[in-house]
């Protein structure tokens, strides 16, 4: 399969989105380990609290990752974006 980007390409924008959202992964893994915390120990709300938690994450890979950043070397992320947004 040919990829439509280089790897180095594909590398800078990893470097990009991580640079760019800097420190924002640390609350991001917060939220992803509170959902399976949740699902590990449930209570009345766990299950709430984890869509509610899982749709916030697949937004945000929606928004900050594809549209933002992959967009820029693989049009078809605009697609996924969209899909994503629509999902959630």
């Amino acid at each position: 399969m040919v990829l439509p980007f280089t790897v180095e390409q594909f590398h800078g924008v990893f470097h990009d989105y991580n640079t760019a959202v800097w420190p924002a992964q640390w609350f991001l893994v917060a939220m992803a380990l509170v959902a399976v915390a949740a699902v590990l120990r449930p209570r009345p709300w766990s299950s709430v609290a984890v869509s509610a938690i899982l749709g916030v994450l697949w937004a945000w890979i929606a928004l900050a990752y594809h549209l933002a950043f992959f967009a820029r070397i693989s049009p078809p992320a605009y697609g996924f974006a969209a899909a994503n947004c629509r999902l959630t």
